[in-house]
């Protein structure tokens, strides 16, 4: 079905179709394209990307490095999260595909976190030891050097909320709102 849309929009495009409300030949930027869902939004921007459609930076597409620091509070909320605990190795500490496959031999049918090498277990108690979920996405962001305009959604709902467990919860049950910029087919 992407796909459909994607050589829809490119004929279009060669076509030189003129736009109803301007008058003027279609831009990229005139078109949108709508989704029921944020992770469907990933496939679609991939999709269209991939057939040499522009796509806006952040096109209804939640950044990587947010889902790093929502896996974050993930971790923060429970420590013994695998997948959660992976995706921040990977994302925010810079681990591989090999070392995580050691850290799960390493802790066995146990915990990865009490698994975890000196210097990463100082580094994420230095999180864990974070009751609200405004200051572990605040000290991540600073500690990382983030963008913060990208973060402003989960800066909001975190502010909204009393504990890390409200967030991660929320954040289960919806999609978080994603802040796009840029030139190019967008996505919502």
């Amino acid at each position: 079905c992407l796909k459909a849309v994607g050589e829809w929009l490119l004929g279009q495009w060669q076509a030189g179709t003129v736009m109803p409300s301007t008058g003027k030949p279609m831009r990229w930027e005139d078109v949108m394209v709508v989704v029921q869902r944020n992770r469907v939004a990933g496939i679609a921007a991939g999709v269209l990307r991939r057939m040499g459609i522009p796509v806006a930076a952040g096109a209804g597409v939640v950044p990587q490095a947010v889902q790093d620091v929502r896996a974050l509070l993930r971790v923060v909320l429970v420590p013994e999260d695998h997948l959660a605990l992976a995706a921040v190795l990977k994302g925010l500490r810079g681990w591989g595909d090999e070392m995580l496959l050691r850290l799960s031999a390493r802790a066995g049918d146990g915990a990865w976190v009490e698994a975890l090498p000196e210097g990463d277990m100082v580094w994420l108690r230095g999180y864990l030891g974070l009751a609200r979920p405004l200051a572990v996405v605040e000290r991540a962001v600073g500690e990382f050097g983030f963008e913060m305009a990208m973060f402003e959604p989960l800066l909001e709902w975190c502010e909204q909320s009393e504990t890390v467990a409200e967030v991660v919860s929320r954040l289960e049950r919806e999609d978080l709102p994603v802040a796009g910029g840029g030139s190019g087919v967008r996505i919502m």
